[in-house]
Parts: structure tokens; sequence; C-alpha cells
């Protein structure tokens, strides 16, 4: 669990601190403490660093100068602590606001007088305390979920040795995400909005979690009391999903849920069942981007078929006539026959989820039944092709996360 802005109003020596602008950026993740001694501050700072200035003479301080400001928005800094007299906070309040809230920078006063020597001490412990407890979870998880079968001990050895606390219920989920723009900036930014999401969350109601983050994803693995205190888990952190997901409409996410199990022994069969609703969510073949193991159907006994050239050729054989339609004449033939048949074969009801003419529906229809060579009236025909559809979709999700796997590698 990181250490953010927002964790710094709960410690002791920041009680007389008060934030005068930049509440935008509460939820910055905060690196080390820095007091800075000269500008321009880039040669000395990695990056999201708490910076304390120096600002008991307002008409030299650093804090007036726009080009400080620019800096610490280049440099990520996590916010920015005033130290000065109350004449002077007074006077930066109103100096320098605008800048902070500008940058996106939280900036606080704090008395001149204060043991500055405590202060940066009790935040760096937190710091450490926190790092530390992170790096116990990713070799907590690690260990458990990829070490080969028979050598990483059981759960409660390994808990015990990493002073983790589990309890007997769990699940497991995974958040990914895709920005349109493939920024390293922004993927940076979109993972630390997930991080301070799961880590607001209040565990102790409902049990702990884990969480460790990989490429685009992260893995959050939640041990419960109950089965009732997992679904409630559960429901909560897609409520907060769907929250992000509002607010950052650029980017493509998603969430996938294992079930729900009762066993430590299945923790490695909740990671198995949550990656394969990521490969499904990938495809964007579902209408929702939250998607759980139990609502996969068939889709679940393809998963455990090793060779799919069988799948591939039935595919062919059933709807490859209108896959090369579509190909040829760019057309949508697949996805109007899927929406027909999940509407129940509604003329109606299909030509308002496709937003299209009712007339437009019929002849895509027609043009379907001359290609598939029989009428769209038979249940177990129909039945078929829906399944088929499925596998193809399913085949199309294995393709593209193989693909991307080869362009990680």
């Amino acid at each position: 669990m990181a250490v953010y802005v927002s964790d710094l109003l709960k410690l002791k020596n920041f009680s007389g601190t008060k934030l005068i602008a930049g509440k935008q950026g509460m939820k910055n993740q905060i690196s080390w403490p820095y007091v800075c001694v000269a500008f321009p501050i880039s040669p000395w700072i990695k990056g999201g660093e708490l910076l304390f200035v120096a600002a008991s003479d307002i008409e030299t301080t650093v804090l007036k100068n726009e080009d400080f400001w620019q800096e610490c928005q280049d440099m990520r800094i996590a916010a920015v602590v005033a130290l000065s007299g109350r004449r002077e906070a007074e006077i930066l309040a109103s100096a320098v606001s605008f800048k902070a809230n500008s940058a996106g920078i939280p900036l606080f006063v704090m008395p001149w007088e204060i043991n500055l020597v405590a202060v940066i001490q009790e935040i760096t412990y937190l710091i450490i305390d926190r790092n530390t407890a992170d790096e116990k979870s990713r070799h907590f998880l690690e260990n458990l979920l990829f070490s080969p079968a028979g050598q990483s001990g059981s759960v409660e050895e390994l808990a015990q040795f990493y002073d983790i606390t589990v309890f007997p219920v769990h699940f497991i989920c995974i958040f990914g995400f895709h920005s349109q723009s493939a920024s390293a900036e922004l993927d940076r930014v979109m993972m630390q909005v997930l991080r301070h999401s799961i880590d607001e969350l209040n565990p102790s109601c409902w049990g702990s979690f884990l969480a460790m983050e990989y490429a685009n994803h992260l893995l959050v693995l939640v041990f419960n009391r109950s089965c009732q205190e997992a679904q409630e888990a559960m429901e909560s952190i897609a409520e907060v999903f769907r929250s992000i997901s509002g607010r950052y409409l650029d980017t493509e996410l998603y969430l996938g849920f294992s079930r729900i199990h009762e066993s430590h022994d299945e923790i490695k069969m909740s990671y198995d069942e949550a990656m394969k609703t990521t490969v499904m969510l990938k495809s964007s073949q579902y209408p929702s981007n939250i998607l759980h193991y139990g609502d996969l159907g068939i889709i679940k006994l393809l998963f455990e078929l090793n060779n799919t050239k069988e799948l591939r050729t039935y595919c062919q054989e059933t709807i490859g006539c209108i896959i090369e339609y579509d190909q040829k004449y760019t057309t949508e033939l697949l996805m109007t026959l899927k929406s027909y048949l999940l509407n129940g074969q509604n003329l109606v009801k299909t030509s308002s989820a496709l937003y299209i003419h009712r007339n437009t529906l019929v002849y895509r229809l027609s043009i379907i039944k001359r290609l598939l060579g029989h009428s769209l009236d038979d249940a177990v025909k129909m039945l078929e092709l829906f399944n088929c559809i499925l596998i193809y979709e399913f085949l199309q999700s294995m393709d593209k996360n193989d693909e991307s796997g080869r362009k990680l590698q």
C-alpha cells in the first residue's frame, strides 16, 4: 500500500499544517520527502517527492516562480510544503494558490518553527512501513501463484512467514487497462488511480486484501470471513471500478473476477479463473467491462481444450461463409446474427439494439439465410449457430491474447 498526500493529514506532526491549494492532487503518491535547498530541483529528485520549501521571505521564495511550478509538474512532485510564519502564510495563499491549483499539486503551509526532523522522520517511517508491507505482499503472491506445485508451502505457512492476515474464504480480481494514447505516463497515472481506489477501500469490515502490479494489470487477492462478505467485497470493488470507468472514458478498462472459493488450496485456481475473464474482456466481445468467471458459460469448457484445431474447423464449416462475406464486403452480418439470436429473434428488439432500420435488418437476415442455405426458424440450428459464434469469439480472444503476449516479450 502506497503513501498518498491525503495520508499526511493523519500524521501527528502534520496536525498544525494547512492545505491552501491543489486539493485535486490529494491522491498523488509520495515516493520520499525532500528539503529543497536549490533551484532548479530536477538534478536532485526522481519524481513523486514531497517537497519542503522555505517561504519565510515572500519576496524571494521560489514558490512565486512560474518555472518552479512547471518543473514540479514535469517531475511529478507529489506535494509542496511551505515553511513560513503565520503572516507570510496568509500572503502566500493569495500569491501562489493559483499556480498550485493550475499544476494540480497540493500546497501546504507549515509553521516555520516546527521540528522538521521529526516531521520528515515520521513520513519516512510511514513510507518504509508501507513499502515493506507491499514487498511482503508481492513475495507472498509470487510464491503462492507462480511457484511449482508442492514447492510453495501451505498458504498458512507462507502467511505466517510474510506476516499476512488470511481468512477462510477468498477470490481474486484483476484490473486491466489500455490507454488509447499509448502513453507510459498515462499508464502510470491510471495504475496509480487504481491502486489508490483499492487502498481507500476499508477491508476491515469484510476481510483483507493483497495487491500486485504487473504490466497494465492490477491483481487483487481478497480474503474474507464468509461467502456473504466475499460477495459484498466484490460489489464494493465493482462499484469503485464503475466510478473510475466513468471518469476515464478515453481508457479501455476491464475487471475480471474469479469465483468465490472456500479453500486456500484453490487460490491458484482462482487466479486461473480471473485470468480467463481478462482474456475474454480484452477481445471487447462483452457488452460490460466487468466479467465474473461464473458468467462465462460454455466458454469455461473451451478453455480446457489444448487443441483448438477442431474448433476452428467447426467454425469454418458452420459460419465460415458469413465471416468471409463480412471480410470481403466490410459488412456486419455475424454481429447482426448474434444480436438477432440474443434478442430472441425479435425484429423490433434487434433493430433497436443495432441502431438500424427494421428493413435493413430484414435485408441482412435474408443474406444470412442465403449464405447458410437454410432458414432461421429451426431452434436446434439456431442454438448451434449461437454456440458457434461464442466459440469463434473465444478463438479470436485467444489469438488476440497470444499476440499481446508476443508484443510484451
